[in-house]
């Protein structure tokens, strides 16, 4: 009993100082690479210089879902992945993803209330280029005050990606 506290513990240390070394770096540190912008609704292939591939991807011999996350038009950055939005804000999912060979690639986006009834649902397919990192926008527009399961997919032949994620709009306290 006692060794699993210790256990748990030092496992609680060990992410909050991965959260604050992400933390630091996310700051903008001298000499940190420029993240590639998604700046037009839909999806582009990105150019990121080589090598830069995360380490817990490496070189996929398929395709692999870097990450989906949500902005909005008030948000300067588009790399926030932040739950909480006010009912005024115009909101955007964004999504990034690898590419390793020339196929047709249907990307799926759900967006459904507390309740389960769908208060936005799109869909994509193309086909991209070999080897290539892929990023795009679909951009969802404004929601009422809520709580929203947002579903992302990527579906190439047999093969299923995707993730689920919880985004809560709040009545925006300047109106």
């Amino acid at each position: 009993m006692r060794n699993q506290r210790t256990a748990l513990r030092i496992g609680a240390v060990v992410m909050l100082s991965l959260l604050a070394a992400g933390s630091v770096l996310a700051a903008g540190l001298p000499g940190r690479l420029p993240q590639p912008r998604i700046t037009e609704p839909g999806f582009h292939a990105l150019a990121p210089r080589p090598g830069l591939m995360p380490l817990g991807i490496g070189k996929p011999n398929s395709i692999a879902l870097l990450d989906s996350w949500v902005t909005s038009d008030l948000v300067p950055d588009d790399y926030t992945t932040f739950p909480f939005w006010y009912d005024s804000e115009s909101i955007s999912i964004y999504l990034a993803f690898y590419n390793a060979k020339e196929q047709s690639v249907k990307i799926t986006l759900d967006i459904r209330d507390l309740s389960g009834h769908v208060v936005f649902t799109g869909q994509d397919e193309e086909v991209w280029d070999a080897d290539t990192v892929i990023g795009g926008s679909i951009p969802v527009g404004n929601f009422a005050v809520g709580q929203y399961k947002v579903t992302v997919k990527m579906k190439v032949g047999s093969k299923v990606l995707g993730q689920q994620y919880w985004m809560f709009v709040y009545p925006d306290p300047g109106t």
